[in-house]
């Protein structure tokens, strides 16, 4: 007998297709809509907001950023050399989906900060933030228990970028 449990991203668009809030980076968008980072300035790392389109960003909340460099390990957790993946948040989990992609899930631990900026480096090249996604607290173990067991590569999934509003379809697993 299997379990159906429903988990809510409470990212209102898991497609960041608006410039968010950031320091010591250039920006620029892309022909899909995305934006994507560089590091530009004397400063070895730069911030993107990572708390992007979320309906609530509470203490307990998992953030979770897919992204896309040319190094994307260079990335992943406390890689940068930062203090800190995402500022005000414990890191959790995340890893390299391919030489291109990687992700990042982390625990917001202080509301100090709210845009919970997403530490990126000088090295990685320009930085596409390819999907978002925020869970409660409650949720995560549920996606986490996806991932330990293979089912989901990574904790994020949507509707595919251009699927329009109330259409049912199968979820992209990788943005």
């Amino acid at each position: 007998m299997s379990r159906h449990i429903e988990v809510q991203d409470m990212c209102t668009r898991p497609y960041p297709k608006a410039k968010h809030n950031i320091w010591n980076v250039q920006s620029e968008q892309l022909d899909s809509g995305l934006w994507r980072y560089r590091v530009d300035g004397s400063y070895e790392r730069g911030t993107v907001r990572a708390a992007i389109n979320s309906t609530a960003v509470a203490v307990g909340d998992v953030l979770v950023l897919v992204y896309e460099c040319d190094q994307p390990n260079l990335l992943i957790g406390l890689n940068t050399g930062s203090t800190y993946c995402m500022r005000g948040c414990d890191w959790l989990r995340g890893g390299a989906l391919d030489d291109r992609i990687g992700w990042n899930a982390c625990r917001i631990m202080d509301t100090a900060y709210p845009n919970h900026e997403f530490s990126i480096h000088r090295d990685a090249g320009w930085v596409t933030i390819r999907g978002c996604a925020n869970y409660t607290a409650a949720d995560w173990p549920h996606i986490e228990q996806q991932i330990i067991t293979g089912k989901l590569p990574a904790g994020w999934f949507a509707p595919p970028m251009d699927t329009p509003a109330g259409v049912k379809t199968t979820p992209q697993l990788i943005p």
